[in-house]
């Protein structure tokens, strides 16, 4: 099928031009018309066959060149005539598809798309002018690159590109579509350093499409100014064994790599916890997964180190041992260094009133790690008070529940009790559940998918125990 194209003048478009049809050396049907509605009715052929066809997704390559280099898709469907099969198409999606829809706004209107396109060394430009022709005969003339919207003027609430950002990322492939939906206002910014943030990341080892990658996902980089980037980049450096190894967590974490706050703080943080002997690998992973632990002020990172340390070896931890629960403590929970010190006081002086010893707050401890920091008191009071009822069981009892699965302290009552009612729905029994305490670590529609698996093996959970239940994914197979 062939395109169905139309080439205006270049001078300005009148309502009484005639309609001729002609073919181009490239065998393109073009087509001149005027805005008379009559003309447009006598064009609704392309209704069904030429519609279809041209809102396929197009992009500048795939666009055929009719004589000259001019290329204009047409859809010229009058609202009358619309249909199922020929939905109207957005100004904004109809442009992304490189075509024109019509739109109806009190009386005809039909807008024109003529695109050329120059061909040489730089990148393929495209210019496009945008004519609206109504029964005011209304004439007007926008030049738009390839990126830019397909309105003919921006909404009131939005704020106007800049041309020379959208034009640079464009050149480096990024998906400028992806950046509107996304974080529009980049675009809008004033001064930004594209080149030469692109630069500084091919200079690290980024190749063009990572670099494509990294501005899609984080535009913001290009804010950063070029100064402050290599900065960063040289503190990176000092805990990252290689640029390779460095570009590969730029590009899993390319907001923390341009938070480019407290260079002074970030320094001194990575000094600080260099001194603790701590491998450099579990420095970089803190720097990219919790950014902000290393922009606060030193003083309340020593304080919180300081507070684990002392937990450690209080409650009979080995001082030889200490810089390895610590790295498994930060590699485990990198936002540990944001917990203020005092959740953790709080968290073991509860745990200590419910009796536990040194030995057993240790091993809650370690397999608590960090999220000791966020327990509450009055909510695990309140949790423990609840399964100690619907159990029926002791303190002691209640405890070994505890050790067993200490996950219970993190889980909010109304979990607790949609967890317990799940299980005596299904006919589980109480005492199934202070045997395998485990299984309330799993959310209630796992617990119910497994049963209902084991069911259709013959299995049933009400006679047998829970641990099956428990398994992983590849034990239940």
């Amino acid at each position: 099928m062939s395109r169905v194209c139309l080439i205006p003048e270049w001078t300005e478009l009148c309502c009484n031009m005639p309609v001729h049809n002609m073919r181009t050396a490239g065998g393109s049907s073009i087509i001149k018309l005027c805005g008379d509605e009559d003309v447009i009715q006598r064009l609704c052929y392309l209704r069904v066959s030429a519609w279809q066809h041209l809102c396929r997704p197009l992009t500048p390559q795939r666009l055929p060149l009719a004589a000259g280099g001019v290329v204009t898709c047409l859809v010229c469907v009058p609202p009358s005539l619309w249909s199922s099969s020929t939905p109207p198409l957005p100004p904004c999606a109809a442009y992304e598809s490189g075509t024109v829809g019509v739109t109806y706004r009190g009386h005809l209107q039909l807008q024109l798309l003529s695109l050329i396109f120059y061909s040489s060394c730089r990148s393929t430009m495209l210019r496009v002018t945008t004519a609206s022709l109504s029964t005011s005969c209304q004439r007007m003339r926008l030049f738009l690159p390839p990126y830019a919207s397909a309105s003919t003027a921006p909404p009131p609430n939005r704020r106007v590109e800049n041309q020379q950002t959208v034009a640079s990322l464009y050149e480096l492939s990024v998906d400028i579509r992806k950046v509107r939906k996304f974080k529009a206002w980049v675009l809008s910014e004033g001064s930004t350093y594209v080149s030469e943030t692109a630069d500084l990341l091919r200079d690290m080892g980024a190749d063009p499409p990572a670099v494509a990658r990294i501005l899609e996902t984080h535009p913001e980089a290009v804010l950063c100014r070029p100064e402050d980037v290599a900065a960063q980049r040289d503190l990176w450096v000092s805990v990252c064994p290689n640029r390779r190894e460095l570009m590969s967590i730029i590009e899993k974490f390319p907001a923390s790599f341009f938070t480019l706050t407290n260079h002074s703080n970030q320094r001194a943080n990575i000094l600080f916890l260099q001194s603790l002997h701590l491998s450099n690998r579990i420095i970089g992973k803190l720097m990219a997964s919790a950014p902000h632990s290393f922009s606060r002020p030193l003083e309340r990172n020593k304080e919180v180190i300081h507070t684990l340390r002392e937990t450690y070896l209080d409650l009979g931890g080995d001082e030889d041992n200490v810089r390895v629960w610590l790295q498994k403590l930060l590699s485990q929970n990198p936002s540990i260094l944001l917990r203020p010190a005092e959740g953790w006081r709080d968290s073991l002086g509860f745990l200590r009133e419910q009796g536990f010893t040194t030995e057993e707050l240790l091993s809650l401890v370690s397999s608590l790690r960090a999220s000791i920091a966020e327990l509450q008191p009055e909510a695990m009071r309140h949790a423990l008070a609840y399964i100690e009822g619907v159990l029926d069981c002791s303190k002691d009892e209640l405890k070994e529940t505890m050790i067993c699965c200490p996950a219970i302290l993190h889980y909010s009552l109304p979990s607790l009790v949609g967890r317990f009612q799940g299980l005596m729905d299904v006919g589980v029994s109480m005492e199934q559940v202070k045997e395998t305490p485990n299984v309330l670590e799993l959310t209630t529609q796992i617990v119910l998918y497994r049963i209902h698996k084991l069911a259709s093996y013959g299995y049933d959970v009400r006679s047998g125990s829970l641990d099956v239940i428990i398994g992983t994914k590849k034990t239940l197979r």
